[in-house]
Order: C-alpha cells, then sequence, then structure tokens
C-alpha cells in the first residue's frame, strides 16, 4: 500500500530533483540591457489599400437610450484574417 501511494506521489509531483555538485549557488547571470521602445512600435502599420479584402460600414443613427446621435464621426478598424 505505501509503495502504492509513493508511486502515486510520484506521478503527481515529479521525482526530486538531485543536487548538481558542479552549479554555484552564488552564480547570477548578467542581466541583459533592453532596447527602449518608442510608442510606434506597438502599433502595427495601417495596411495599403491593395491589401483590404473587404469594407464594411456600421451607421449609428440612435444612441442606445434612443435620443439621436448629433456628434457622429467615422472610425476605421482592421481586422485580420
Amino acid at each position: 500500500m505505501k509503495l502504492q501511494i509513493e508511486e502515486l506521489r510520484t506521478m503527481v509531483f515529479g521525482r526530486k530533483k538531485k543536487n548538481d555538485k558542479n552549479i554555484d549557488d552564488n552564480f547570477v547571470p548578467p542581466k541583459e540591457t533592453k532596447i527602449p521602445r518608442t510608442s510606434d512600435s506597438y502599433k502595427r502599420p495601417i495596411p495599403k489599400d491593395e491589401e483590404v479584402t473587404e469594407t464594411k460600414f456600421h451607421p449609428l443613427n440612435m444612441c442606445s437610450c434612443g435620443t439621436e446621435m448629433t456628434e457622429k464621426r467615422t472610425v476605421v478598424f482592421y481586422e485580420e484574417d
């Protein structure tokens, strides 16, 4: 019975790692210098006209509360396939 419990414990938690004598515990790897990113690097480029496959219009004439929209603007979204 003890053997089965020990086998189950090994299956669930894995085996204990052996202590490798060749590894120095005080070793700290050197930090990599990070290159600062501009805010433009977080944005995808706008696709070229020939890359756009479909255009959809979603007009909004009424607000969700039932009043008519007065200040309208056009917003463009690009969806990748």
